[in-house]
């Protein structure tokens, strides 16, 4: 009797320091039917043809916990745990972590906000720390060759081991900073956290947000592992800007990223049947632009985006040398245009046509059939989200 009194006594505690703590469940469930035709041009290759179901195709299919509680001393200290799964086959999307998208911890007050864990890169769209998403009108998503910002720019990653800090408001000014001991906890094999063994990461970002005016500028860099690439490579250096103004009638967008020494393969959309190896970095620019307009109780979406590098490291069909004086170049440009109707405040289908273009060209380097080509995809899909 008096064991059960006493599990009653720390049950009913338990339970009423839950209950001091605001803690919501939310997600988000997306689905698509995709057409695509690409081809690689490649020799001997032909185009491919397809038609599937697709998660995420606007947004990614998501389910999270997150909560809050404010303590005596007046800070605030919260939680995210977020799951990022395929709504259509229910498997896990980011490997086999359970809370991929974002697992972290965060004090907040006066003096601004202190974030610790997995969280998104301040240069990406990916989450709460996230802040380079909003400069292009499809964001990082609506399609595998869409022109949003993350098919035109390197990174855009997700990193474990990370400290964020974000400052409080100075007339709309915000300064962002992060660190990470270690990009990818999977990855480390014999590296060891916080050494040169393993790539880190930081980076330095402002936001400004002042009525219809809303830009950011991101400046990071890789510290990438010694014991990944078996050498010391060069590190990389990425600035990443944009913004959107809201005129009511519309709302046009910018966005645009310098990068140098960047591992091109992080670029999203890179890949039609192996362009380039994980190895493969260069130095290059991407620029987008694009605008929302409300049309028939709905949002009209179109952008256009354009970039260029030139590949200091290949490596492809055999290939893996230096070639920066080999003069091999990689250009890209694509076009979307897109509907987004709501159903509901919870509830919106969508649509979205997108054309993608590059191009591969070496001069004075073998770099076998990978190089001099022309890809190009056409891309159609129609989807709905719900959120919760």
């Amino acid at each position: 009797m008096k064991r059960t009194l006493a599990a009653v006594a720390v049950l009913s505690a338990f339970a009423s320091e839950i209950c001091a703590s605001e803690v919501t469940l939310y997600g988000l469930i997306d689905y698509g039917m995709v057409y695509q035709h690409a081809d690689s041009d490649l020799t001997g290759s032909d185009a491919e043809n397809s038609f599937v179901m697709k998660s995420g195709v606007a947004s990614a299919s998501r389910f999270g916990i997150k909560g809050t509680e404010t303590l005596n001393s007046g800070l605030k200290v919260g939680f995210i745990l977020e799951n990022g799964f395929n709504s259509d086959d229910g498997a896990l999307s980011q490997t086999d972590r359970i809370f991929g998208r974002e697992a972290m911890v965060y004090v907040e007050g006066n003096a601004g906000k202190l974030v610790f864990g997995r969280v998104g890169q301040l240069a990406s769209g990916n989450g709460s720390m996230a802040i380079t998403g909003k400069i292009n009108p499809f964001g990082t998503t609506f399609g595998e060759y869409a022109a949003n910002i993350k098919n035109f720019a390197t990174g855009y990653d997700r990193l474990d081991n990370a400290v964020t800090y974000v400052s409080p408001a100075f007339s709309g000014l915000r300064i962002h900073a992060q660190y990470s001991f270690g990009k990818d906890s999977r990855a480390y094999g014999d590296g060891v956290e916080g050494k040169s063994t393993v790539d880190r990461m930081y980076g330095l970002g402002l936001t400004y947000k002042t009525g219809p005016l809303d830009a950011v500028i991101v400046v990071d860099s890789n510290n990438y592992s010694t014991l990944s690439y078996g050498q010391d490579v060069d590190d990389s250096i990425a600035v990443t800007f944009g913004g959107s103004y809201d005129f009511g009638f519309m709302k046009p967008y910018f966005g645009a990223q310098y990068f140098k020494d960047a591992m091109l393969d992080t670029i999203d959309g890179y890949d039609y049947d192996g362009i380039a190896g994980i190895t493969s970095s260069g130095e290059g620019f991407g620029v987008t632009l694009g605008t929302d307009v409300p049309l028939r109780g709905g949002t009209a979406k179109v952008s256009a985006g354009y970039l260029k590098a030139d590949v200091d490291n290949w490596n492809g069909e055999g290939v893996n040398a230096d070639v920066s004086s080999a003069n091999i170049e990689f250009s890209r440009w694509a076009v979307s245009t897109g509907y987004v109707y709501n159903l509901s405040r919870r509830t919106n289908v969508y649509g979205v046509l997108s054309y993608m273009q590059d191009s591969i060209s070496a001069d004075g380097h073998d770099a076998g059939t990978w190089a001099n080509r022309d890809p190009n995809a056409v891309e159609f899909a129609l989807g709905m989200r719900h959120s919760f």
